[in-house]
């Protein structure tokens, strides 16, 4: 065999184990987010194989698709996965492309677009869950989703202006005075409510008159200036968008996961129907605080607002009893932290009401074996599986701090109830030590 058939022969060869090897590693990265949700032993295992092999170039290439899934879109174009040799419809800079088109032309106001990156990472979970190719996925119809609502509303200017014109005319010692007039109205459009995907922002204007002259000539101006902006925090066009694409909790941690993993801030002060991922201890780092009694402290916050005694009712402006412990969220660097608040059950017990309450909103009874009833009301939400005839541990996250009901603000209402009447929760636990 000469040189010449030999050195092409080795190519071909060459060529071949190249496209092996990139089919392999797409089958395995897929196979390697899938196999997060089930279970990490599995996912080392896997690992393994592949590091032996793959090499470590290999190993490091799985290891990113796998960490971090939500950065394929820049992972595949680097091997050329998706270039005109590949194959593929689209190239890499056409896929980048659809994506920045649609999410600039969500709004004309680029601070309330979703972020492009967060799409793109719910995107690429799509793919692993809905069994597509990456370039199969439309950007727009995601886009769609989470794009904001904006309420505008017409706002009339108004000016004025009075100019005065002095001629001398020869053989008078008084000028001849000439005024002239006029006024126009300016029509402007200005946003009065911005629904996006994360928040709402509402604002509110009041008109705001100026005037100024120059000798005899003067001029006046109202005009509509901004009078008050307020933001609350509100993820339920974003929660809708993912129930509909039938995202579990597992798969939200792992959108979670990934968000971080990119170092990114998408999802801080998440509160909404996914809670439980957000508020469990893989969100905190902190474990539910035993207090000094034999029941658990019921939030990780241990900030007492209101306690069970006579207080001035925050609605009626009368003396009332409070039969209860109010505890709200917790003060971190002299902020109040947005972060949701997860509410534990303080000891075992059965669950005999979850659901909306007269007055405490969305609330969870359980009853102890001791005879004695605990309440936790204004809950934002309720744990999935948490309803009646529910058997619980101490510790169990039973739902999430919130403001629902009879309230001024986010925080728990834990109340005891003894023998049918309220008693102090105080008697029953106190603040974990060192607190």
């Amino acid at each position: 065999m000469s040189s010449a058939v030999a050195d092409k022969a080795k190519q071909i060869a060459k060529n071949y184990a190249k496209k092996q090897v990139r089919k392999l590693l797409i089958k395995l990265g897929k196979k390697a987010l899938i196999a997060i949700g089930k279970g990490l032993a599995l996912v080392g295992k896997m690992l393994l194989a592949v590091a032996g092999a793959l090499g470590l170039k290999g190993f490091l290439i799985l290891l990113i698709i796998v960490f971090v899934g939500g950065a394929l879109m820049y992972v595949f174009p680097s091997f050329g996965w998706f270039s005109s040799k590949s194959g593929s419809p689209k190239t890499p800079d056409q896929l980048r492309a659809e994506y920045d088109l649609a999410v600039t032309n969500s709004t004309d106001y680029s601070e309330y677009r979703p972020p492009q990156l967060l799409v793109q990472f719910i995107d690429n979970q799509r793919i692993v869950k809905e069994k597509k190719k990456l370039w199969e996925i439309n950007p727009g119809s995601l886009v769609s989703n989470l794009k904001p609502d904006i309420e505008m509303k017409t706002f009339t200017d108004h000016y004025y202006s009075r100019t005065v014109t002095k001629t001398f005319m020869q053989g008078e010692n008084e000028p001849k005075e000439e005024v002239s007039e006029s006024s126009w109205d300016v029509d402007r459009q200005l946003i009065t409510k911005a629904y996006t995907w994360n928040r709402i922002e509402t604002f509110t204007y009041r008109q705001e008159t100026t005037s100024s002259s120059s000798g005899d000539d003067t001029s006046e101006s109202t005009v509509w200036v901004l009078d008050n902006q307020t933001s609350e925090i509100d993820f339920s066009k974003f929660d809708n968008t993912l129930k509909s694409l039938k995202f579990t909790n597992q798969d939200f941690k792992l959108l979670v996961d990934v968000v971080r993993a990119n170092k990114e801030s998408f999802l801080d002060g998440y509160e909404g129907i996914y809670g439980s991922v957000t508020g469990g201890d893989g969100w905190w780092g902190e474990q539910p605080q035993t207090g000094s009694g034999n029941w658990i402290w019921p939030t990780i916050s241990t900030r007492i607002t209101s306690g069970f005694y006579k207080r001035v009712d925050p609605f009626t402006g009368q003396i009332d009893f409070h039969n209860g412990l109010d505890i709200g969220r917790p003060i971190i660097d002299g902020k109040m932290d947005d972060r949701p608040q997860p509410i534990f059950a303080v000891a075992d017990g059965e669950v005999t009401v979850a659901g909306e309450v007269s007055g405490y909103g969305n609330a969870v009874y359980i009853r102890h074996s001791n005879g004695v009833t605990t309440v936790y009301g204004h809950l934002k939400s309720i744990e999935d599986g948490i309803s009646a005839r529910k058997q619980v541990k101490a510790g169990t996250v039973i739902g999430i701090m919130g403001s629902t009901g009879r309230s001024t603000g986010i925080h728990l209402h834990l109340g005891v109830l003894k023998d049918g009447q309220y008693d102090n929760p105080l008697k029953h636990i106190s603040l974990p030590s060192g607190r």
